[in-house]
């Protein structure tokens, strides 16, 4: 029988990459943060749910709240890596990848005391087809990457593929799920998922899940009913606001029993 697998990247509301031309990393710690906020509502939600998921952490959120991890590790959630800057990785050269890669698996290991297998591009931003990127995640220890989003516009790896597959003998792709409606490609997940309606995510959730194993994802973040600061450009700000807080929770709150699973089953 099919799963759905609940994912989460984990980052406070202002990492996004809609604020990148706004500010830089070295002011992050001057803003004030909502992520051991955001982040309760989202055990809390999970923990109604019955819902084990895969945690995508930012390094930096591991290394200034790492209680976070240890509370989400000692609760049975899968740990993995969303990189440690939230730098979108084709502005990366594979020296500064490298770096980033080494720096956010240590920490998160650190705080396991486990090998993080799983790794997530910021905004989907790696090219799973560039060996120079991927080379480099094998070499930190990760076996499975979830960067692709087939149909997404600005997925960086534009493939059709629903299903898991090898990009070499050491290194898994999982690409997250898309389902196709009146000829239109639906994403599930994110922005996505807080745009539709509750009874057009359950009839694609219940669509997908006929077929496919369904990799779902969504951030912390979005579980806040107001954010302290905003992206200036207008549809930035609609794009990361919109249907956000209490509408984003019922909408969660409202998806139907599945099977689920860790990501890192896929492995085996």
């Amino acid at each position: 029988m099919n799963k759905v697998f609940f994912s989460f990247d984990i980052e406070d509301y202002f990492m996004a990459n809609c604020f990148d031309q706004q500010l830089k990393r070295s002011q992050w710690l001057g803003f004030e943060s909502k992520i051991e906020y955001s982040f309760q509502i989202l055990l809390d939600l999970l923990e109604k749910k019955n819902i084990k998921a895969t945690l995508f952490f930012l390094g930096f959120i591991g290394k200034s709240h790492p209680k976070l991890v240890k509370i989400a590790h000692a609760k049975g959630h899968e740990i993995a890596s969303h990189g440690y800057h939230h730098e979108l990785v084709y502005n990366l050269s594979p020296n500064q990848f490298d770096e980033d890669i080494k720096k956010s698996t240590n920490i998160l290991e650190d705080l396991i005391g486990e090998k993080i297998l799983g790794y997530r591009s910021p905004s989907f931003s790696l090219d799973i087809n560039d060996f120079r990127y991927t080379d480099i995640l094998e070499k930190y220890g990760i076996k499975y990457d979830s960067s692709a989003f087939p149909n997404r516009f600005k997925s960086k790896s534009k493939i059709n593929t629903k299903k898991p597959f090898f990009i070499s003998d050491n290194l898994m792709e999982i690409p997250l799920s898309s389902e196709k409606l009146f000829g239109i490609n639906f994403p599930l997940g994110g922005a996505y998922f807080r745009l539709y309606t509750k009874g057009l995510n359950r009839l694609l959730f219940r669509r997908y899940i006929e077929k496919n194993n369904l990799i779902f994802y969504l951030h912390p973040w979005e579980l806040l009913n107001s954010h302290p600061f905003y992206p200036k450009n207008q549809y930035l700000r609609f794009k990361h606001t919109y249907n956000i807080g209490d509408n984003c929770k019922k909408k969660f709150l409202s998806i139907r029993e599945f099977n689920t699973g860790l990501m890192r089953e896929f492995l085996s």
